[in-house]
């Protein structure tokens, strides 16, 4: 499945935007030591390489490593790829990142959703594309699961958020909240 995603979005990529085509073609992902993002990077790699496209894949230690992640987005910049598609660490990283690699003429575009097209715009950063998941929807499948499986009527829920600051983390855990009420009226959250 990653592969037929990243087969379309690279082919999309270097086919669809003459300004794109050829070149080399820069990923700046969250962490490596995630298995989410080893699989992305695979996926990336295993599709540049089918589709003869030149991708650089570039991944911060971990998904806290915010300083490290500018870091290796100005290396980028340096190397003047065609695009920059980042997961930002947070959305401040991403504007930095995407105001200096636009400011340099690179073209830049968002996966993951961890900077909003809403605070894109507002920086006057205009992303080429953004993809991500619906956050708040993966909450609520969340809660809609665990009342599926809710051994009894008032479990007592604890919730684990992942890294702090996280935009998608916190989606997930509002969309959480706001369902589990109606999935599993008596379980209450403890922590």
């Amino acid at each position: 499945m990653r592969r037929v995603l990243w087969t379309a979005a690279l082919l999309v990529l270097a086919t669809a935007t003459p300004a794109l085509a050829g070149g080399e073609y820069d990923f700046v992902l969250t962490g490596r030591s995630n298995p989410y993002w080893e699989a992305m990077a695979e996926g990336i790699k295993e599709t540049a390489a089918a589709v003869k496209v030149d991708a650089v894949v570039y991944e911060a230690a971990n998904e806290r490593d915010a300083e490290g992640e500018l870091n290796i987005c100005l290396t980028a910049i340096s190397r003047k790829p065609k695009i920059i598609v980042m997961s930002s660490i947070n959305p401040s990283i991403g504007i930095e990142c995407f105001k200096q690699a636009s400011a340099a003429g690179i073209t830049v575009a968002d996966i993951d959703g961890n900077l909003p097209v809403a605070a894109a715009a507002k920086a006057a950063i205009k992303l080429a594309f953004s993809i991500g998941s619906d956050n708040l929807e993966i909450g609520r499948k969340a809660a809609k699961y665990v009342g599926a499986i809710a051994g009894k009527p008032d479990p007592k829920i604890f919730i684990l958020e992942g890294v702090a600051g996280s935009l998608n983390g916190e989606r997930r855990v509002q969309g959480f909240r706001e369902e589990l009420p109606k999935a599993l009226p008596g379980a209450s959250i403890v922590a």
